[in-house]
């Protein structure tokens, strides 16, 4: 493999990652999973790091959308990039093989309703020959229906795509009755305006749970939800803690895992700007402040955005990026942003409250006139 992911780590993040959230042991094993990766399977990927401990240790992610060559790649259709044949004697790499090209086939109902998917490696400091992901699919469509509980053998449910469908080709099994009963009825329980934009199943942990992540539900209706789904945990605390966060956050999305039951175990993805001025530094505050957060990384957060391009190291940037720059006669530039994509609060029964960051970094072609002009209008305000 002539380009590899590792060859974008290099050049992208290995100059710029604060030490305080991804230590260079932790990046070293985070390489070793890119190596085996061509660079062209994304364009999005990303980090999750603990903020409460002093390990600088953190897991790595990745996304491809359906219009872009990552699909082709995981399907193993491509026409030139294939991922390394030992990655097949995994039935878990197998079972992604056969998603994506389910995926792929315009007969499928995956084709239309799958827009994204996300891999997901848990990085620890001895990693296996073989690197098992953890898989998110990400749709719009998945939104309450409404089903007739009272015939169902009579009636298809909207969305049994995923039961009968999407979630056994990545299990390799069908879905247990009850689990399928119980998801269903956390989708057709959602706000109206709410959809579930991402689904998963953590293949890495042998967990057989679905991960749900809730999209437009408001603040005030979250509790309201989970009451009505089952969730078992302490609504009141839930109530508190997002009175707390939603003056602090733009956004609050929700995460929870589905078995037969819904486990006790939330996720409040929590979306906010971090910049001077803005309440995102209040919210990086309040974490530092209730034992969330050390100090030392709260640094290294705000530290982390910026952006770099292909004109800043030319020689080493990503071969395949450099080749579709001179494509085009240099009229766009390759740029990647880093930035902070949300910062979970995780709430356990019974449990200290967890928060962890997810750094994102992102590959743009900015047309190279657009940013000529910007910095003439920048001379000239400031001659």
């Amino acid at each position: 493999m002539n380009n590899t992911l590792e060859d974008t780590l290099k050049v992208i993040v290995e100059p710029y990652m604060p030490h305080q959230l991804v230590s260079p042991k932790n990046l070293s094993c985070i390489s070793a999973i890119a190596r085996m990766l061509p660079g062209d399977i994304t364009n999005f990927f990303g980090f999750e790091c603990r903020l409460g401990t002093s390990s600088s240790r953190a897991d790595f992610l990745l996304t491809t959308a359906s219009s872009e060559s990552g699909r082709d790649i995981l399907s193993g259709d491509h026409a030139t990039i294939k991922l390394p044949e030992i990655l097949y004697t995994n039935p878990v790499w197998n079972c992604i093989q056969n998603f994506c090209r389910h995926w792929a086939d315009p007969i499928s109902p995956l084709h239309e309703k799958v827009d994204n998917v996300w891999l997901e490696f848990d990085v620890d400091s001895q990693l296996p020959q073989i690197p098992v992901p953890s898989f998110f699919l990400g749709s719009k469509t998945i939104k309450a229906s409404h089903f007739n509980t009272i015939l169902p053998k009579l009636t298809t449910h909207p969305q049994q795509w995923l039961t009968e469908t999407a979630l056994p080709l990545l299990l390799n099994q069908l879905l247990p009755v009850q689990v399928e009963q119980k998801l269903f009825e956390c989708l057709d329980s959602l706000p109206t305006q709410a959809y579930i934009f991402q689904m998963g199943v953590m293949l890495a942990r042998k967990s057989d749970a679905v991960r749900i992540c809730v999209r437009d539900i408001t603040p005030q209706q979250i509790p309201e939800y989970l009451t009505r789904i089952g969730w078992r945990g302490s609504v009141s605390d839930i109530k508190a803690l997002i009175l707390k966060l939603s003056n602090l956050v733009e956004r609050i999305d929700l995460d929870l895992d589905v078995s037969s039951t819904i486990l006790p175990k939330l996720g409040l993805e929590c979306y906010v700007q971090i910049k001077p001025g803005s309440k995102g530094l209040q919210f990086l505050d309040y974490l530092v402040d209730a034992g969330l957060c050390l100090p030392e990384k709260r640094d290294a957060l705000v530290a982390y955005p910026g952006y770099t391009h292909e004109r800043l190291n030319r020689e080493l940037w990503p071969q395949h990026l450099r080749h579709f720059s001179d494509f085009l006669e240099n009229r766009v530039l390759s740029t990647f942003f880093r930035t902070i994509h949300h910062i979970k609060v995780v709430y356990q029964p019974d449990r200290a409250l967890e928060a962890k960051a997810y750094l994102g970094v992102k590959h743009y072609w900015l047309p190279l006139a657009s940013l000529q002009q910007q910095n003439r209008t920048l001379k000239t305000a400031t001659s």
